[in-house]
């Protein structure tokens, strides 16, 4: 909870596979609730090659926004077993460091409203990243791949409905 309003410094994922039915388990239980109330995007897998190219886009979106993000695979995802391509673990050359900054870093009440002002601020920037409009793709790709293949998932940013991102024919014009 507290990591969405203060911020992170390097990418912050939080995987947490849900059982929804119960299938696997004992319990039924919905994590997207969770980040809900915490105020944190939650990226959803349909398949295991979806759950990988998520990983470095979750990355990706907790280091320009400051957010923690939830990949949440389910059962089916978590249970499958696909190909996916293999590449190199990217090498970062940064150093590390930390900024003294007690008006983000002591969520004290004096801080907390401003804080929350700007977890909104960062939740619409993020609602409007072009890389999070859903896309919806022809049986082919324009470059010949599979459209089951091709990234197509959607993503659920807390406060944003799905109507403020336009129409499925702007979607589909911008790729």
């Amino acid at each position: 909870m507290r990591s969405a309003y203060l911020g992170v410094k390097g990418g912050f994922l939080l995987v947490s596979a849900d059982d929804p039915g119960p299938h696997s388990s004992q319990t039924e239980q919905d994590s997207r609730f969770f980040a809900m109330f915490a105020k944190i995007p939650v990226l959803d897998p349909a398949s295991p090659r979806e759950a990988k190219e998520m990983v470095g886009l979750a990355f990706e979106l907790s280091e320009a926004y400051e957010l923690p993000v939830m990949l949440r695979p389910t059962t089916r995802v978590c249970h499958a077993r696909q190909a996916v391509p293999f590449l190199a673990p990217a090498q970062e050359k940064r150093p590390a460091r930390f900024e003294k900054d007690p008006k983000r870093w002591c969520a004290t009440p004096g801080f907390v409203l401003g804080l929350h002002r700007g977890l909104t601020t960062k939740n619409e920037r993020l609602a409007a990243d072009p890389r999070l409009a859903p896309a919806f793709f022809p049986e082919m790709g324009r470059d010949g791949e599979p459209a089951s293949s091709r990234r197509a998932w959607p993503l659920r940013i807390p406060g944003t409905s799905w109507t403020s991102w336009g129409s499925p024919a702007q979607w589909t014009a911008s790729r």
